[in-house]
């Protein structure tokens, strides 16, 4: 979709202006023009971040904005590496999901650098150890953890269906009281907690969702742990917007 809008985009431009070229498309943009005919070719789709960039700087419609954006986050959101091993999960098993635990569990135990027991799980989330057996037991059954040697290791998850609002709320509470704790536990240089408050028109806080969105990717790939570093700490990015009025 964003390659047929930068294609129609350009020769648009260069209809009224002949002399109108590739570079000129990229530096309006404000992106490289190695990257923007990579994106016209099909060989490269634009990042979160890329594509909220070029969105920004085209006269686009607002609901086609959302359309494109949803596009692209949704191949995000299910793709899964090829050959790689893959749970789909179902809108039941999803439900299941309803602690903030399953989700810390399974990225925790992605690392290839840590072996875990689950004392060393507890102790790591500030959780008592039968409360960390059973959700690990849960995550196991569902298939999306497996027993190593080296202790547990997080399956890929492909998720095929969407849990209900009431379950999302649950999860999102949880980290909610897990940031207040935070607050009290933490020294300011180990967190982040911030906010603003802001008078803004209602029919902007769809496209706002959606900014949110690619903000949260982008940061989450900055924030990943890169290939060669073994320094590596579970953190939770946490964003909340709400009227203040009732």
């Amino acid at each position: 979709m964003i390659q047929e809008l930068l294609k129609k985009e350009l020769k648009k431009r260069q209809l009224k202006n002949p002399q109108y070229s590739l570079r000129s498309f990229a530096r309006d943009l404000k992106i490289s023009p190695s990257m923007i005919s990579r994106f016209l070719s099909g060989e490269r789709e634009p990042s979160p971040e890329s594509l909220g960039q070029i969105l920004d700087c085209l006269d686009v419609d607002p609901s086609l904005k959302k359309q494109i954006i949803d596009s692209l986050l949704t191949k995000q959101d299910f793709k899964i590496p090829q050959d790689a091993d893959y749970v789909e999960l179902s809108a039941g098993q999803l439900a299941k999901l309803n602690h903030w635990l399953f989700f810390a569990l399974l990225e925790l135990l992605r690392s290839t650098t840590r072996k875990f027991s689950i004392t060393k799980i507890a102790k790591a989330l500030s959780q008592p150890e039968k409360q960390i057996e059973e959700k690990i037991e849960v995550l196991l059954e569902m298939g999306l953890l497996k027993k190593t040697q080296s202790g547990f290791k997080s399956m890929d998850a492909k998720q095929t269906a969407k849990t209900s609002r009431s379950v999302l709320d649950q999860i999102h509470a949880g980290y909610l009281d897990q940031a207040k704790l935070s607050m009290g536990s933490l020294k300011e240089d180990e967190r982040s907690i911030s906010g603003i408050t802001v008078l803004s028109n209602p029919e902007r806080v769809a496209e706002a969702a959606e900014r949110i969105k690619i903000f949260r990717r982008t940061l989450s790939s900055f924030l990943a742990v890169k290939p060669g570093e073994h320094d590596e700490k579970l953190y939770r990015v946490q964003i909340a917007l709400f009227p203040l009025e009732k």
